[in-house]
């Protein structure tokens, strides 16, 4: 059975040490204009910052759950009233804020509604088949049709002018040559198209939701053309990392300095400056797409989530602020609430056990501390906030029917989130009562010969007894990653299996990390294997022995043909701490304690190995 290290947060318990930096009041002031205080589209707003003026609620209060099927994500207007819709059949619904439906729209057969509906000054825009409707906000009544192109996964964003931007998938049939690339819209209110920028590359097209920055240039992912920058009457401006940068489903997100921030699959997460230059890229555990970011008001800290269910928090400059590795992927944008709290969903996948599941996830902006989490079954859609800080998520039960939540600070009022004390640094931070070192063998690189075996050996001079133990920073280049069987090897002889014949003829180990706790066995994955796993054999049978000694990864290649080379790999090893003596508690000391505060305390989660 495997340890794993969580943080849950209780109230009215030991304060533990926490983080480098302060969510402050002046962190909700927006740069330039003031923010929606409703959640008009995607995003929140054109640029998609997810960041909302709104208190969201600091506890799980499920205030009610609508009756009817609302799939993917909703929009939330200044009345309160939540658009979504509905699949199988088409409907497009109007939800008033106590949970009532307001109205509904029934596409007609064989239609699908597409996407997050789009409001604007008494309009609600969104998708069906090919054809982008206008409707009433107050009735549902539509106000005006405009025919478009095919739309994959781009939703609605409104400018700030009123301009509605729609992306298609693919542009017209051309007889010999197939399908023009996709094109970018741009449509009046009124229903006028004003300009539709061709994007060039046949076949190729968009699969991304346009964002605008303050400067009016809008910013979007193409298939084929990466990056591209627009201005606001269509013109290209430029474009950048074609066939590297963003890749199908990431939208891009742009700070109030008009940074522009988009991930992709090539465990890179990185910045743009206005004119295209490349600010910063930022290494990531997991592969990045199929969704933006969130950034904090003030542009500080920009927040995403990676597909292997790690979640980031990086500061302007690039650098890590914290991490919360989540164990399932992260497939759509974060939302942040005015005291502090982001909140994300997770999304299982093929790899799932009967009994796991996913959550909505509720984090301290300012540390990455857990503050409560709430089982949604499969996965969920993309958190939205409320005018009156509702918070409302759809979520996917274990019956994989699809329902719409609606959660709400159970006084009313979500007070701001407690601030731990300061600190010069935050890293991560094992539980109280363990120490962890992490040692790098200097026994590489060692070539893995075809069908023999290689070692590589790592000395750890201190002798202490282990309570954990994780592989860290496995590097392998091989071809063919299932010719491969690894174990480890402790001091004291004791072998763990880590892996044999997976990845099928997958390419390499990157970054691999071996942890029992992970929440993905590594027989689940795929090359390569970025992120970490759960070994086959059990790491937890090497606690309670001598740290002390060589230790030895053993390579064997199985298989013909093939030769690789060990790159690097670690270990990650912890020890127990002698407990301090608690003083025997009195009235006094209790009083000390501010009622109603946040407190931190470390807990081991017990998982059940298959």
């Amino acid at each position: 059975m495997a340890h794993r290290k969580v943080r849950l947060v209780f109230t009215g318990l030991v304060v533990v040490v926490g983080l480098a930096w302060t969510w402050s009041a002046s962190a909700v002031a927006q740069t330039g204009s003031s923010p929606a205080a409703h959640w008009p589209m995607y995003g929140h707003d054109s640029a998609h910052r997810g960041s909302s003026p709104a208190n969201g609620p600091n506890s799980p209060d499920l205030l009610w759950v609508y009756p009817d099927e609302i799939v993917g994500d909703v929009s939330v207007g200044p009345d309160g009233t939540i658009y979504g819709s509905s699949y199988n059949p088409d409907i497009l619904r109007a939800i008033n804020p106590g949970g009532t439906l307001k109205w509904e729209w029934t596409a007609g057969f064989g239609e699908r509604i597409r996407g997050v509906p789009a409001i604007g000054d008494g309009a609600l825009y969104t998708v069906v088949a090919e054809t982008l409707l206008a409707f009433d906000t107050a009735d549902g009544d539509v106000l005006w049709t405009y025919p478009i192109n095919i739309v994959s996964s781009s939703n609605p964003t409104i400018g700030p002018d009123g301009t509605i931007y729609i992306a298609t998938q693919l542009g017209d049939y051309v007889p010999g040559t197939g399908f023009e690339g996709g094109y970018l819209y741009a449509i009046n209110p009124n229903g006028t198209l004003r300009w539709r920028f061709e994007s060039g590359v046949d076949n190729c097209g968009f699969e991304t939701t346009a964002a605008v920055g303050s400067n009016g240039d809008i910013y979007i992912q193409h298939n084929c053309r990466g990056l591209m920058a627009l201005s606001s009457s269509g013109q290209a401006l430029w474009e950048t990392g074609g066939g590297i940068v963003g890749n199908p489903f990431n939208s891009p997100s742009v700070g109030p300095d008009g940074t522009i921030y988009i991930g992709s699959s090539d465990y890179s997460f990185r910045a743009f400056n206005p004119d295209g230059t490349l600010k910063w890229a930022a290494p990531v555990q997991n592969w990045m797409y199929g969704t933006s970011s969130a950034i904090s008001a003030d542009g500080a800290t920009i927040f995403r989530g990676d597909n292997g269910g790690v979640f980031y928090a990086f500061d302007s400059a690039g650098s890590l602020r914290w991490s919360f590795d989540s164990g399932w992927g992260v497939f759509d944008p974060p939302a942040i609430a005015a005291n502090g709290i982001v909140y994300f969903t997770q999304d299982l996948d093929s790899s799932a056990e009967p009994g796991d599941l996913a959550y909505l996830y509720a984090l301290r902006a300012s540390d990455g501390a857990l503050l409560w989490r709430y089982p949604l079954g499969q996965g969920g859609g993309a958190p939205a906030i409320g005018p009156d800080g509702t918070l409302y998520v759809t979520i996917e039960n274990p019956t994989f029917t699809v329902r719409l939540y609606a959660f709400r600070c159970a006084d009313g009022v979500c007070a701001p989130t407690a601030q731990p004390t300061p600190t010069p640094t935050r890293t991560a931070t094992p539980p109280p009562g363990q120490t962890c070192t992490a040692y790098t063998s200097a026994d590489v690189p060692r070539a893995i010969p075809d069908l023999g075996t290689v070692t590589s050996g790592l000395n750890v001079p201190e002798a202490f007894t282990l309570v954990d133990v994780d592989v860290v920073g496995l590097s392998i280049t091989h071809p063919y990653d299932s010719d491969l069987d690894v174990s480890l090897l402790a001091p004291s002889g004791a072998s763990v299996e880590l892996f044999t014949d997976v990845g099928g003829d997958g390419d390499d180990f990157s970054g691999t990390a071996l942890d029992d706790a992970a929440a993905q066995s590594i027989t689940a994955g795929a090359a390569p294997f970025a992120g970490t796993y759960r070994p086959e054999g059990e790491l937890s049978a090497l606690n309670g022995q001598n740290a002390s000694g060589a230790w030895t990864l053993q390579i064997t290649d199985d298989t013909g043909f093939d030769v690789g080379t060990l790159n690097a790999w670690g270990l990650r090893l912890c020890r127990g701490t002698p407990a301090t003596a608690s003083p025997t508690p009195s009235a006094t000391a209790a009083a000390t304690l501010p009622p109603g505060g946040w407190y931190d305390v470390y807990l081991p989660l017990i998982r059940k190995q298959p």
